[in-house]
């Protein structure tokens, strides 16, 4: 008997793989709080990323869509495997393992479904309302610490209400979401200062009625985020804002919109330096070497030398466990038996490193730390790429430039944070930085479609 399937019957199964496809994005939402947060026999929902590639396989000939960081993915997800060899505890690493798995299917889903104008514009929506509703449950579930008196009748009217979570069981850490929301913050705000400085030229491009919303949405929405930024009081997250907006602001608005705000900005940086100086000399003593230490809210974390003592530790486990890591979130267990610390007793939890680029190499070892920072160098330079060709890109000037200006500062504001601080390699606001490689990746990608279009 000849069991070969007809053309028919192949077109029929490739057409019904295509609708489904259609639908990616909505699957993986779906799949999505399975892998955020692990557990009993949810974990499961991790057969259902492969079978999407599958399908994506049937319906279009590929698993996924190839861009620049297949390689350093692939090295990535090839240590996330070895790692689970490494860990102390399956079960507890499953988290941060399902938190990267997630995190590379948002990635490709991003650059499946970005492909034209409207899908593109209509993820960098996705993006930021995502990063808005991390400002909200920020708002609604951190565990604030109280280092400036200053913002403390604002924190005594924001307990937190979220608490219970998976990994955060009395509320989120500050830290972490001033490190999550500045990934979006920088491109919120690009997209305001166009919507404000350059209305003119949007209306004509865009319509009116666009150009209204685009200026509402985004200075209500940046607002948002650098307020909520604002209120955890983070040293690191303050120093990335404070250096990157401004930067990004100056290297956007052109003509004399950008002398003002340079002339701007030395006059209060001379009369900050003044006032401090010869005023308050000591004021910045707290968010240099850290407020005093107060065993009861353990912020002798917050104090700089600690940090050395943390980052110590990280590299004696990276020169421990070189090709492996110790396993993903095996840091703050391992380190109080292995490495205790002098500074803090073992009943603080110290959930990683305190720096992004330590915590991948604890985490996955040197081959993850190598593919870590070829993630984030390939990024740059795809920015890089598409700057130089942005007129082939189907928007506007001044939004094109904010996007690609607001995309590379999010990234290098993180960076920066990511020097004293991290979100580590699974965390569940870590969605945020892969839908930021995706939207980097598919701009990226749409150059060559666009000239191959154009004749070019």
């Amino acid at each position: 008997m000849n069991y070969a399937r007809g053309p028919d019957e192949i077109s029929s199964t490739r057409r019904l793989a295509q609708w489904v496809m259609r639908f990616e994005w909505l699957w993986i939402l779906l799949i999505a709080p399975f892998l955020l947060f692990p557990g009993s026999m949810r974990f499961l929902a991790l057969l259902a990323v492969p079978i999407l590639w599958f399908g994506r396989k049937v319906a279009w000939g590929r698993f996924v869509d190839r861009t620049p960081l297949d390689a350093p993915l692939v090295l990535l997800m090839l240590m996330v495997l070895v790692s689970l060899y490494a860990t102390f505890d399956i079960a507890y690493s499953l988290p941060k393992v399902t938190g990267v798995i997630l995190g590379v299917a948002v990635y490709y889903v991003v650059i499946a479904f970005a492909r034209d104008r409207k899908t593109w514009t209509l993820m960098v929506a996705a993006f930021l309302l995502a990063a808005l509703g991390v400002a909200g449950a920020g708002l609604l579930g951190t565990q604030w610490i109280h280092k400036f008196a200053l913002f403390d009748p604002i924190l005594a009217r924001l307990p937190a209400r979220i608490t219970g979570l998976s990994g955060a069981a009395e509320g989120f850490q500050p830290n972490e979401v001033a490190g999550a929301l500045l990934w979006a913050t920088p491109l919120a705000c690009a997209l305001a200062a166009v919507a404000v400085f350059a209305a003119g030229t949007i209306g004509r491009s865009l319509g009116r009625a666009r150009q209204v919303i685009l200026l509402v949405a985004t200075v209500v929405g940046s607002v948002f985020l650098v307020g909520v930024l604002v209120l955890t009081q983070s040293r690191g997250g303050w120093i990335a804002a404070g250096l990157i907006l401004p930067l990004t602001l100056l290297v956007l608005l052109q003509g004399r919109l950008r002398w003002i705000i340079l002339i701007m900005g030395v006059i209060a940086l001379i009369a900050a330096a003044v006032w401090i100086g010869l005023a308050h000399p000591h004021v910045l003593d707290p968010v240099i070497v850290g407020p005093e230490v107060d065993p009861g809210r353990g912020t002798s974390l917050e104090n700089l030398s600690v940090r050395f003592e943390i980052w110590s530790r990280a590299i004696y486990g990276i020169e421990d466990f070189p090709l492996t890591g110790m396993g993903m979130n095996a840091f703050r267990r391992v380190v109080p038996i292995l490495y205790p610390l002098f500074s803090i007793g073992p009943e603080v939890d110290i959930a990683h490193a305190h720096n992004e680029f330590l915590q991948a190499g604890v985490d996955l070892g040197i081959p993850g730390l190598i593919a870590f920072l070829s993630i984030h160098l390939t990024a740059f330079s795809m920015l890089a790429s598409t700057w130089r060709r942005r007129g082939l890109l189907p928007f506007p000037e001044p939004i094109i430039r904010a996007l690609l200006l607001g995309l590379g500062a999010g990234l290098a504001a993180h960076l920066l944070f990511g020097v004293t601080d991290a979100v580590a390699l699974g965390a569940k606001p870590g969605v945020l930085w892969w839908i930021l490689l995706g939207l980097i990746a598919s701009l990226y990608r749409r150059i060559p479609q666009t000239a191959t279009q154009m004749g070019i």
